[in-house]
């Protein structure tokens, strides 16, 4: 699959809810491995997974989790931007 392929694509819970979308990710340059995925989610909120918590990915994003277990945290810097991440699960 192509990174640019996953930006947009519906991510959905362990329970089969809609958990959001692709909104980014963090990849390592060095490496070409996709460190985090972060999930829309709702207006405000964004969700961040690591690989370990996707279950498949093809025409829809199934993780381990469920949305409503998410917790809030702190605020989350990635490359100079903050945004308030739910959770790392």
């Amino acid at each position: 699959m192509l990174l640019k392929n996953i930006l947009g694509k519906e991510v959905l819970d362990s329970n089969g809810d809609l958990a959001g979308r692709v909104s980014d990710f963090e990849i390592d340059l060095s490496t070409g491995i996709i460190k985090q995925i972060f999930i829309k989610s709702g207006l405000f909120h964004t969700i961040s997974l690591k690989p370990d918590d996707i279950i498949t990915a093809g025409e829809r994003i199934i993780i381990r989790h469920r949305k409503a277990d998410a917790k809030k945290s702190e605020t989350f810097d990635f490359l100079g931007i903050k945004r308030r991440v739910l959770c790392n699960w």
